[in-house]
């Protein structure tokens, strides 16, 4: 079984070098989830068929209800690791999903403006991402974006909460874009003594949801809207003249663009996917051996009892061969030409003619 588990680590090991930038990231766990479906099933049947982490869990469930049980603890944990991976990854698609609509909504807008995509920004030990900073004339807008389907309430101190049936809160949403909005004033404070407006805009792409908004501080609006917003902002500022290409060459300056680890226990999750797998093919394996043993064996006994009926039905078919039978057959006849028969005690008796005359004479 190690050496089945050591084969499919090695199938599962990093395609990167382990550090990745946003889009290295994606690419990295979207090649993992592929390998783990085609390891699970057979390939041309995988992408036939459409499988998904899910599936790959329902067949264990299967292999392992067939074996006997034998792999419930670690398949138990298995459940847990590959449902989180499966929303890492899904968390991670429906991100660049969404930032690629609002791309599309950014082109949209009338006047003049420069977008720059996923800024990275730091000072000192403080460091954020921005995923749009959108430069018009008059002001620079701090776009951030997020991709649900849940209704959402911001109360008024910014805290974040994902609404339903429980309020499930999610971070503090205005702490994290005022750090944001921080780290942006520093880089442009180089180029510009003047005050510069910087609106902070929260962007939702899933217009059938619901948010309600109490804090007076961020601004939010969903796709549909983002490009009028922005101009109309523009307007309103218009007392305010930037150039727009000066704090474009400011930031991309000083932007630090770094490469991290995926934010997942994947060396885990690999382990005691190869465990598993490893694990209930041999109990696959055995219990194939053993009913080919049975089968055999059952085979075997079927046979000997088929063998054994056969001799009886031969026996008793000889039973049924009367001596009346045999004394009119020909063949009797011709091998007892020349033989005599004597009657004792109402017992025929047959003796050749040889022994028939030393007996009587």
């Amino acid at each position: 079984m190690m050496k089945r588990y050591e084969e499919i680590m090695e199938a599962l090991k990093p395609y990167g070098n382990g550090i990745y930038d946003r889009k290295e990231e994606i690419e990295e766990v979207l090649k993992l989830k592929d390998k783990i479906i085609s390891l699970t099933f057979n390939e041309d049947h995988a992408n036939a068929s459409h499988m998904n982490l899910y599936d790959v869990y329902k067949h264990f469930v299967q292999m392992n209800n067939e074996n006997g049980h034998r792999a419930d603890e670690i398949l138990s944990r298995f459940e847990v690791q590959n449902r989180d991976f499966h929303n890492f990854v899904k968390g991670l698609i429906s991100g660049e999903k969404g930032e690629q609509k609002t791309l599309r909504y950014l082109d949209a807008i009338e006047n003049e403006h420069i977008v720059l995509s996923n800024v990275e920004l730091s000072d000192n030990n403080l460091r954020n991402e921005i995923d749009f900073v959108v430069i018009t004339p008059h002001m620079i807008n701090i776009v951030e974006v997020k991709n649900t389907k849940r209704d959402v309430f911001i109360s008024e101190d910014g805290s974040y909460y994902r609404t339903g049936e429980f309020n499930t809160f999610d971070c503090q949403i205005k702490s994290k874009m005022d750090i944001k909005e921080k780290l942006l004033r520093k880089v442009i404070g180089y180029v510009s003594d003047e005050i510069i407006k910087i609106n902070k805009l929260l962007l939702f792409t899933d217009s059938r949801i619901e948010v309600h908004n109490q804090c007076a501080e961020i601004n939010v609006c969903f796709t549909e809207q983002l490009p009028y917003l922005i101009t109309n902002f523009d307007r309103t500022n218009a007392d305010n003249q930037i150039n727009m290409n000066e704090i474009r060459e400011a930031i991309m300056k000083a932007e630090t663009k770094c490469k991290y680890p995926i934010k997942f226990e994947l060396d885990q999750y690999k382990s005691d996917f190869a465990f598993l797998m490893a694990t209930l093919e041999e109990d696959s394996l055995y219990n194939e051996i053993n009913n080919q043993a049975n089968n055999q064996t059952e085979k075997t006994v079927k046979q000997n009892f088929l063998d054994e009926k056969d001799f009886q039905d031969n026996k008793s078919e000889a039973k049924k061969i009367t001596f009346k039978d045999i004394v009119g057959s020909r063949y009797f006849k011709w091998a007892c030409s020349g033989v005599g028969m004597l009657v004792l005690g109402g017992t025929s008796v047959i003796v050749g003619k040889a022994i028939a005359g030393k007996v009587f004479n």
